[in-house]
């Protein structure tokens, strides 16, 4: 298995959806990842909720 071929199907970074997503979806999502389990109890990442299409 070639890894870099099956990492190579990822366009998130490429292209952005013009869909948006209503706050109450919003809400659930930045819940669920608050509450992912990761080591140790850390999450070492951050979330940008981005509205402006200009900044986007």
């Amino acid at each position: 298995m070639n890894v870099i071929n099956s990492l190579s199907w990822c366009y998130a970074v490429k292209q952005f959806s013009t869909d948006v997503i209503n706050d109450e979806k919003i809400k659930a999502l930045l819940t669920a990842t608050r509450l992912s389990a990761l080591a140790f109890g850390l999450q070492p990442y951050r979330l940008l909720l981005v509205k402006s299409v200009d900044i986007r």
